[in-house]
């Protein structure tokens, strides 16, 4: 039996917190099913997010504001 899976969709963004030893970010998403799916980012994962948001953005033909803007 073989099944597909259909793709999770953030509509928003509950809330965003500094974790407690200031090392990470804590991020929950407000999926479009009404779930809240819980994301730790680390520093790492901070830039690697930010960078495909910008790449994204650009793919749709968008710009995002910002000065320190990644490289594609």
């Amino acid at each position: 039996m073989s099944s597909t899976m259909e793709p999770l969709r953030c509509v928003g963004l509950k809330q965003a917190v500094l974790s407690d030893d200031g090392q990470a970010v804590l991020l929950e998403l407000l999926m479009a099913n009404g779930q809240i799916f819980p994301l730790e980012l680390n520093a790492g994962g901070v830039e690697l997010l930010t960078k495909t948001l910008y790449m994204s953005a650009k793919a749709m033909g968008m710009t995002l504001p910002g000065p320190d803007a990644p490289a594609a």
